[in-house]
């Protein structure tokens, strides 16, 4: 599975990246290499959570719609590749 990771960053803090499709599924790093490498462990570990609760795993989007003119502060969408 492929989920879109939305990773920000404003001055003067840490990259915080979240997965619109996993609400409640963020990490935090100081650079965007660790950023987004916890938020593939993190990605897994909300998986492997909802699993155990007996809870649907939902599945990824193929569509996004986003108002760019309302971002406050600096972000890029990147994927990461979760086995199923």
């Amino acid at each position: 599975m492929k989920y879109l990771v939305v990773v920000s960053k404003e001055r003067k803090s840490d990259f915080g990246a979240h997965v619109p499709d996993l609400p409640g599924c963020v990490a935090v790093g100081k650079t965007m290499d660790e950023t987004l490498k916890l938020i593939k462990e993190a990605v897994k570990f909300h998986i492997k959570g909802l699993k155990k609760d007996g809870m649907t795993i939902p599945k990824p989007r193929q569509l996004f719609r986003f108002n760019l003119s309302q971002r406050k502060k600096e972000e890029l969408f990147a994927s990461v590749n979760i086995a199923a």
